[in-house]
C-alpha cells in the first residue's frame, strides 16, 4: 500500500505522546468477519496511525499483528480501538489507541 499521510506539524503540539515515524506492515482483524491489511505511519505509547484498506467506524475494536522493522522476527499482537478515520486515494488513514 502506498503512503498518503498528511504531515501536519501543528497537530503534534496537541498530542499527549511523542510520535516516532516508522513504517511497517500490519495485519489486522476486526472483532467481526472483516479482515484486512495496512501500513503503519507512526506510533506512540498511546496508539498508532495506520493506513488501512477498509472503512471502520470509531469505536471498532481490532486485533493487530506486526513486526517492527528493527526487531528480529518478533511478532507483536495487540488490541486497539479505532478513534478516527479519513478516506484517501490509497485507503483510510486511521488513528487507533491501545485498548
Amino acid at each position: 500500500m502506498k503512503d498518503n499521510f498528511d504531515n501536519n506539524q501543528e497537530k503534534s503540539v496537541k498530542r499527549k505522546h511523542h510520535r516516532t515515524e516508522v513504517f511497517f506492515d500490519v495485519i489486522y482483524k476486526v472483532i467481526s468477519p472483516i479482515k484486512g491489511v495496512g501500513l503503519s505511519r507512526n506510533f506512540s505509547q498511546g496508539g498508532l496511525c495506520l493506513l488501512l484498506d477498509n472503512e471502520l467506524p470509531p469505536g471498532t475494536i481490532i486485533e493487530l499483528k506486526y513486526r517492527l522493522p528493527h526487531e528480529e522476527s518478533r511478532l507483536i499482537e495487540t488490541t486497539v480501538e479505532v478513534i478516527w478515520q479519513k478516506k484517501t486515494d490509497t485507503g483510510y488513514i486511521t488513528g487507533v489507541k491501545y485498548a
